[in-house]
């Protein structure tokens, strides 16, 4: 698996669009979420593209300084993560589309082969919502989709699936959601590994 990095701002301003739209949504959910500044549902879409156009000047010149330092630690990190997807009986894409934002959530995707993750200025952050990010492309649709599982319930998961124990060689600490909901454990032993995960998935609960 490849991650690709990329920054645009075609990009930037079609995710803050989505945002927008998404608004209630994510009130509803309990997310706490960074716009352009100064933006709300009632901007016209030439005023959002002016405000996202000139913060996107000051965003690039962070994702130009951390780009090569992420792509380092997923080039070193490579047998790790590929040894850790390799457990999933799921189809694993070639390559993933990394996007950085500095609006929305942490992170979120779009199957099969994008993921959105917020630009910080912590790259050991980032990579863990890589694979955060990377891991919901994976099983949407053969899996929550498929059984109808919740959102929370959805997140529960995934939390648990990035704090397996494998994945400590690429980060030291992994804190899950609050808000998550845990899904009944009939649910859970319907996800589909390649072999035995008891050792490497769900730590801790």
């Amino acid at each position: 698996m490849k991650f690709i990095l990329c920054h645009s701002l075609e990009n930037e301003i079609q995710h803050a669009l989505k945002m927008l739209a998404k608004l209630s949504w994510f009130n509803q959910n309990g997310y706490k979420i960074k716009l352009p500044e100064g933006i709300n549902q009632d901007y016209k879409k030439e005023k959002l593209e002016e405000v996202v156009t000139f913060e996107f000047q000051e965003a690039d010149k962070l994702f130009q300084k951390i780009k090569f330092e992420i792509e380092q630690m997923l080039n070193e990190n490579q047998n790790t993560i590929k040894k850790f997807f390799s457990f999933f009986d799921y189809d694993i894409p070639d390559k993933v589309m990394v996007y950085f934002t500095i609006y929305g959530p942490g992170g979120s995707y779009s199957v099969p082969d994008k993921i959105i993750v917020m630009l910080k200025d912590d790259p050991e952050w980032i990579l863990k919502m890589i694979i955060h990010e990377t891991i919901h492309i994976i099983i949407e649709e053969p899996f929550i989709k498929k059984f109808g599982i919740s959102h929370w319930e959805k997140e529960f998961i995934v939390d648990g699936l990035c704090s397996a124990s494998i994945l400590k060689k690429l980060y030291s600490n992994y804190t899950p959601q609050k808000q998550t909901k845990k899904p009944s454990l009939k649910v859970i032993k319907k996800l589909k590994f390649k072999k035995d995960p008891s050792h490497l998935f769900m730590r801790g609960g």
